[in-house]
């Protein structure tokens, strides 16, 4: 599927899967391939004209890598279904936005069932 990103000079002006649009005076255009990025997760670099993910926005392995040793084991070997359901939803998950409310409230979830305390939380979160 084709995508396209439109800027004027070097600001945003949209991104759009549509087949045609009107063209506007000095609002160019990059065509990409694939899907539209997840926005919530991406934003604009007009030093490269392109989508980069955005710094709240991590890996899987750079957000679990923020987990010492211990406390990852703690949680895969958890059998509490809400942690359990916190790992399939990272599972799921493109990116970790850090500053995601369903990120934010898995952690504290996390320090709730004992496995984090509210420092790391903090740690882990920033």
């Amino acid at each position: 599927m084709t995508w396209y990103i439109l800027y004027k000079d070097t600001d945003l002006v949209g991104v759009c899967n549509c087949k045609s649009w009107v063209s506007l005076e000095g609002v160019s255009v990059i065509s990409k391939e694939g899907s539209i990025p997840d926005l919530n997760n991406y934003i604009w670099s007009s030093e490269v004209l392109d989508l980069v993910p955005s710094s709240t926005s991590l890996s899987k392995l750079e957000f679990m890598s923020r987990f010492t040793t211990e406390e990852r084991i703690m949680i895969r070997s958890s059998t509490d279904p809400v942690v359990l359901d916190i790992m399939k939803l990272l599972e799921l998950a493109e990116f970790v936005n850090v500053s995601d409310t369903t990120t934010q409230q898995g952690v504290g979830y996390l320090v709730h069932s004992g496995i984090l305390s509210s420092e790391r939380a903090a740690e882990i979160l920033t």
